[in-house]
């Protein structure tokens, strides 16, 4: 007889006792639901979120709406959302990674998530202070082109979040403040309620190829957000070096505002050296109105004051 555990642990169990999707939610949402989960939480202020999203196409993101979570009534892109860590199938939800003292380079955390080139680097060549020359790749031959959308986040209100805690030394010693709070809460608890925060963390973080690998994190997410803004969870991407957030929906315009916009593009370099990627911010955002437009930067220095809405624009414009 299987446990709860057995599948929190191991979601792809589901597929050998023959669950579908619909009955593996409700499967958690039984469990949950009948057992007095012990949360771990902090209140963050005066900081900053770093995102960035994976540009497609030539068009750039020049409107506030591209930026923010899909609103809940834009039912055509909604359907389109495929489950991820802590958000359901056709569920926005804000992801972001936090800028911390020990790791304020929250943007490299952040492109770690969504770059197809660095998919969970080693610890030793992630080179956290330069944007510029990112990481070799052992799989050079794979190594793509992209552009990307940046944006910083102040935290103008104070967020309440529920913690999902790593208990390796290296993660807590990258993320000390933080995680100096949440171990004093944990010392603090019952035997049976810090086994049921590492069952619940590691399932959470759970990285296994399987297409059940959120199903889980995804529910545990969910009965966080009836009483919390959001989670802090380290970055499974960049080996827990950084910290991630997300957020419900509504707390983005509540509680933040827009500090800085950019456009990013990584380059595959061959050189003497084994093939790499470059990181380069090729464009500045301008949103001093609901029309946003980007200016060419050219060695960190605005070189063009036209104004570009394409990624051809900037690209023409920058040589």
């Amino acid at each position: 007889m299987r446990t709860v555990k057995d599948y929190m642990l191991n979601p792809e169990l589901f597929d050998n006792d023959n669950f579908n999707e619909i009955e593996a939610y409700h499967f958690f949402s039984k469990t949950l639901n009948r057992v007095r989960l012990p949360i771990i939480n902090v209140t963050v202020a005066n900081n900053f979120i770093d995102r960035l999203r994976r540009l497609e196409g030539d068009k750039l993101h020049t409107s506030l709406a591209d930026y923010l979570p899909v609103s809940s009534t834009n039912y055509e892109v909604l359907e389109k959302i495929s489950g991820g860590r802590a958000n359901l199938p056709r569920q926005s939800v804000f992801y972001g990674s936090l800028r911390t003292e020990e790791n304020p380079y929250s943007r490299i955390t952040a492109l770690t998530e969504v770059s197809a080139n660095h998919r969970r680097p080693a610890i030793n060549k992630v080179q956290l202070k330069d944007l510029t020359r990112f990481q070799e790749n052992e799989e050079s031959s794979n190594l793509k082109d992209f552009f990307y959308s940046f944006s910083r986040w102040e935290i103008r209100k104070p967020l309440e979040l529920a913690v999902v805690m790593p208990f390796g030394s290296y993660a807590n010693s990258m993320n000390r403040q933080i995680m100096e709070q949440c171990q004093q809460k944990f010392n603090s608890l019952s035997t049976r309620d810090k086994e049921l925060i590492r069952l619940l963390s590691d399932s959470f973080l759970n990285n296994k190829s399987t297409r059940w690998k959120y199903y889980f994190s995804a529910y545990y997410a969910n009965c966080l957000y009836r009483e919390f803004d959001g989670i802090l969870y380290p970055s499974m991407q960049s080996n827990q070096e950084g910290q991630n957030i997300v957020l419900r929906s509504d707390v983005v315009l509540n509680k933040l505002s827009l500090d800085k916009i950019a456009l990013l593009e990584e380059r595959v370099i061959n050189d003497n050296k084994s093939p790499h990627t470059v990181v380069d911010i090729i464009g500045v955002g301008d949103f001093s109105n609901d029309d946003i437009f980007f200016y060419t930067l050219k060695n960190g220095v605005i070189s063009s004051t036209r104004k570009c809405y394409c990624k051809d624009q900037l690209k023409q414009m920058a040589k």
